[in-house]
């Protein structure tokens, strides 16, 4: 057996809630808790039909899953052990009993425990446990060390009763039973303080005459792991002595250019700023300033353009439409600058181009069209009295005549033009043919003349009146809704009986409250 620590729990029994095979490694349960209420905890022997002699099995189990409520046994070795009714070939049918009991080998574990500590006969140690090596140069986690041992080694290291010291250059040694160890600084910068069995060593401020300890200030330098460096913008104008010469910088000179040619001024040095055409320079007080003269007839410059005449967009002038009037033209412009420099007369049949500058000459007829001009207004009228040529029949009274040659008839009543005609039914009682389609029926009729201001229906259309002149229709519904009233409160709308929570009732032909 093995020397391994086998739980045990009392009356402990369960039942199996499947068929176990001959060869099954896993075994499920209806329980993995013992009667105190503690699970289960491998590794722990389990007897299967113990009260059969024919089918009882011994069983080690190695693993417990208390979700899906399964023994496991880790190989087949661990089955059918001593005790079972056969070492093979044993299976068990569901709700055969599970029971925990001592068993012989629970008693075989615990002596093998016992036997890696004290002989079976328990007359000896087993030595096997313990070191017996005086000079202690073997590392055992595991073995203990005999006071033999212990002692030889104790006194192999303690050859005298004093300690040995040693410093940078020589060595001494102390008494310890009549000498004190003495640990001390220079007095100046090291210094040493003993205080029961303490030792406490402290050093002298640094200053600019003596060594010792420093802090840095954070304004000037840096320090990581005790490496001291001057940090980036660490020293002030007001930390330098002197000035800085030329050759202590990077670049000690500015380098003026035009793109063309350049030239290195040394710091120290004066970079002169001359005017140009057009520009004025100045300087004060340390502050170059650059500004454009006004541009004239003879100076180039800076100029600003007339809003009558110019249009400006990021710089670009252009003339605007309009912009240049006829006080500002140098002469009169020629025909052959234009475009068009003619207007062309007709009448229809024949035409004539008249150049600008030319003159286009408007005549009458005697008798038929008078024309006449003043101060560049053409006045083009008929004469008083009229000559024509009239070709057709002119005869009748149209100039004096009161009253049709011919009547007609206006409702059934005579009409000669002479004086007004009254209609029966209309604007004098009677009565007045009506057959026929009325115009104002033809199209759509709006509520004010009687109708509903619709054009078209569909079958089972609800006609109802919403709001301004005509009636709104309501396309019928589906299969089993409803008409109720919308949310709104101004309209009728299709709702199924279960939505709405109303339900026709057809025996008795009223709505009722569903629920």
């Amino acid at each position: 057996m093995a020397a391994q620590e086998t739980n045990l729990y009392n009356a402990f029994e369960t039942t199996l809630t499947a068929t176990a095979g001959a060869s099954d490694l896993t075994f499920t349960v209806n329980s993995v808790t013992a009667p105190t209420a503690v699970t289960l905890t491998a590794p722990f022997y389990i007897v299967l039909n113990p009260d059969s002699s024919t089918n009882r099995e011994v069983i080690l189990v190695t693993s417990v899953n208390t979700g899906t409520k399964t023994l496991t046994c880790d190989n087949i070795n661990k089955r059918f052990l001593d005790g079972s009714a056969a070492s093979s070939g044993l299976s068990h049918a569901s709700g055969s009993v599970v029971r925990m009991s001592p068993v012989e080998q629970h008693i075989e574990d615990l002596n093998d425990r016992v036997d890696t500590i004290i002989n079976e006969d328990g007359t000896a140690v087993n030595t096997s446990l313990f070191l017996d090596e005086d000079d202690m140069s073997t590392n055992s986690a595991t073995k203990g060390v005999t006071q033999q041992s212990v002692k030889a080694y104790v006194d192999t290291q303690l050859t005298a009763e004093d300690l040995d010291t040693a410093g940078n250059s020589g060595t001494g040694s102390v008494d310890l039973d009549s000498q004190s160890l003495t640990v001390s600084g220079d007095g100046t910068i090291l210094s040493s303080t003993a205080s029961g069995q303490g030792i406490t060593f402290s050093i002298a401020d640094a200053s600019t005459s003596a060594k010792g300890a420093a802090s840095f200030s954070s304004d000037n330098f840096a320090v990581s792991s005790g490496a001291v460096t001057i940090k980036d913008s660490g020293v002030s104008n007001d930390e330098l002595a002197g000035s800085i010469a030329n050759a202590k910088l990077a670049n000690s000179s500015i380098t003026v250019t035009d793109g063309s040619s350049s030239t290195a001024i040394a710091l120290g040095g004066t970079a002169t700023f001359a005017a140009g055409e057009g520009i004025d320079v100045g300087e004060s007080s340390g502050t170059i300033t650059f500004s454009g003269e006004d541009a004239s007839t003879s100076n180039k410059g800076v100029a600003s353009f007339s809003s009558d005449n110019f249009s400006v967009t990021s710089g670009a002038v252009t003339i605007k439409d309009s912009g240049v009037s006829n006080d500002e033209l140098a002469g009169s412009i020629a025909n052959a600058k234009l475009a068009n420099s003619s207007i062309t007369v007709t009448d229809g049949s024949s035409s004539t181009a008249t150049a600008l500058g030319g003159t286009i000459t408007f005549s009458g007829t005697s008798n038929e069209v008078e024309v006449a001009e003043s101060s560049g207004t053409i006045t083009i009228g008929l004469p008083s009295s009229i000559t024509v040529n009239v070709t057709g029949d002119v005869t009748g009274n149209a100039d004096t005549a009161t009253a049709l040659e011919t009547a007609r008839t206006i409702g059934g009543v005579s009409f000669n033009g002479t004086a007004n005609i009254d209609l029966p039914g209309v604007n004098t009682a009677g009565n007045q043919n009506t057959s026929g389609t009325a115009a104002g029926l033809s199209a759509t009729l709006v509520i004010g003349s009687g109708g509903t201001g619709q054009s078209s229906y569909t079958a089972g259309d609800v006609i109802y009146y919403a709001s301004g002149t005509s009636f709104t229709k309501l396309g019928i519904g589906s299969a089993g809704q409803v008409l109720t009233v919308n949310s709104g409160g101004n309209a009728p709308e299709w709702q199924t009986s279960s939505s709405t929570g109303f339900e026709l009732n057809k025996t008795k032909s009223f709505f009722a409250l569903n629920g």
